[in-house]
């Protein structure tokens, strides 16, 4: 398992990733690396990935996004009617397989806020499951 996180407060523009500053490595058995704000999963298997985010939005919409080899999951959006500069826990969440015969086309998984605002906190895990 990685976890990868920030917690100093950052200011960020609309469409920009979520800043990823450090991570752990909880297990060696995951090829799971940060790359900038950028996770990399190297290794086939199926990955689960939870991610939670304290972000003060510019606006009145609290949005995150999960990308995965930079498109868009749907399912992994969540957006929150907000006050605008009022700190909105975010929480997302979305299973990952690699293929075991394409270990060369590995996976990244990033985070994009739509809106501008403010990051307060981040915390995502990466926890293979089989």
């Amino acid at each position: 398992m990685i976890e990868a996180y920030n917690t100093a407060e950052t200011a960020v523009t609309a469409g920009q990733q979520a800043p990823l500053t450090a991570y752990s490595l909880h297990c060696d058995k995951e090829n799971v690396s940060l790359n900038g704000n950028t996770l990399t999963i190297n290794e086939p298997g199926t990955y689960f990935v939870s991610a939670d985010f304290v972000f003060a939005p510019t606006a009145t919409t609290a949005e995150v996004q999960m990308l995965v080899n930079g498109v868009t999951v749907p399912e992994a959006t969540r957006q929150i009617a907000a006050t605008a500069a009022a700190n909105t826990m975010l929480h997302t969440q979305h299973v990952i397989s690699v293929p075991c015969c394409c270990p060369a086309n590995a996976n990244t998984v990033a985070f994009v806020y739509p809106e501008a605002g403010t990051q307060s906190a981040a915390d995502v895990i990466v926890q293979r499951v089989s």
